[in-house]
């Protein structure tokens, strides 16, 4: 019997973003095949339960506002190594995890082994994203050309050509995981009492309320949507939400009730999942969609949704110089339901399959 793998993951925060929930549910699945695995959030934001499992640290005297000067000061890299050494108990991590731009900018001055930073979104889109803010956008490419000379594992195909691509870093090694689901898991999640069993016939995105999730494309789309369907919006700001649905008129037909940290009954009982992002990495709550049985629109992205939407179910990719038309695709969609039960992306991104992807990296 093969001895069990320590496994530590760093990341940003425990917010409620996509990159987060992948992480801890990947975490899940390590624990699942008995591994050990810790964890390190360098700010104290934390919307999405923690096993009591996992060996847990973080600094909750810093906020997500204040990392990057953090990550400035001369004592960030020792502080964060002496954390490491805590959870280590006297013996090296098998496999580290860095997650997101300050994780992976501290981890890559230590100098330790089997250090490996997960790429989650599109480089070359979320820089072009901040073109206009010259501050923010040197302050993150500087952090993303820390990612030089290190092992990198991209969410997407599609993620790591854009990491080939780009020339302002030479990576030790580059190649795609996909993050993992456990379908069983969502369905236990399932509630037979829950609010959205009472709204009627409605559809759903799930995200966090920034520019490039487009929500003013989807409020574009309520205001031209002939079918009488509430859109339900859950993200941790409900007010920005309800605001902007006013300046499009469809107030009325908008539903905004906050961050939830198990949406899977939100998205079950949803007609469709509806996608306007102008980039994402690998959306999971696309492939959670597929896995509870709620249909799929989304942008066509880049990247990530060409490679969950295959086969009948391209029908509903929407091209980006057509997303003002997303109300068509929403409504064909809704009358022209395709089966989704045998997406080929489930398999995939099988929890199992995806965790012993990342331990065999402990092996070499």
């Amino acid at each position: 019997m093969r001895a069990a793998k320590s496994v530590l993951i760093v990341i940003d925060s425990l917010s409620g973003g996509g990159a987060e929930k992948c992480m801890l549910r990947l975490a899940d699945e390590m624990l699942a095949l008995g591994q050990r695995v810790a964890m390190i959030s360098l700010s104290q934001g934390q919307d999405y339960p923690v096993s009591d499992k996992i060996e847990l640290i973080t600094f909750p005297e810093k906020s997500s506002r204040s990392l990057w000067r953090w990550y400035r000061r001369r004592d960030s890299r020792k502080r964060l190594l002496q954390a490491i050494n805590t959870l280590a108990h006297g013996k090296p991590f098998d496999l580290i995890l860095g997650n997101l731009e300050d994780a992976n900018a501290l981890l890559s001055g230590l100098g330790l082994k089997n250090v490996y930073m997960v790429v989650h979104n599109t480089i070359s889109r979320e820089l072009h994203q901040e073109r206009r803010r010259p501050l923010k956008y040197l302050k993150l490419k500087s952090k993303k050309k820390r990612m030089d000379g290190q092992h990198l594992i991209c969410v997407s195909k599609g993620v790591e050509e854009d990491v080939r691509n780009w020339q302002a870093i030479s990576p030790s090694s580059v190649r795609t995981i996909y993050n993992p689901l456990n379908q069983q898991a969502l369905i236990d999640e399932l509630e037979t009492q829950h609010p959205s069993t009472e709204l009627g016939q409605y559809i759903i995105h799930v995200g966090r309320f920034a520019r490039t999730k487009r929500h003013d494309l989807l409020m574009n789309m309520m205001s031209q949507l002939k079918s009488d369907v509430k859109l339900v919006c859950l993200c941790s700001k409900p007010k920005r939400v309800n605001a902007l649905a006013k300046q499009y008129g469809v107030e009325h037909k908008v539903i905004a009730p906050g961050f939830d940290p198990n949406p899977y009954p939100w998205i079950a009982n949803a007609e469709a999942m509806v996608l306007a992002s102008d980039f994402e990495g690998f959306p999971t709550v696309l492939i959670e969609s597929l896995a509870l049985g709620t249909q799929v629109v989304s942008a066509d992205c880049q990247h990530g949704p060409s490679e969950i939407l295959l086969d009948e179910l391209r029908q509903n990719l929407v091209p980006m110089d057509k997303r003002h038309e997303l109300h068509r695709y929403v409504e064909h969609a809704l009358s022209n339901p395709v089966d989704v039960s045998n997406a080929a992306v489930l398999k995939a991104t099988q929890g199992q399959v995806v965790a012993q992807q990342y331990l065999t990296l402990a092996d070499s």
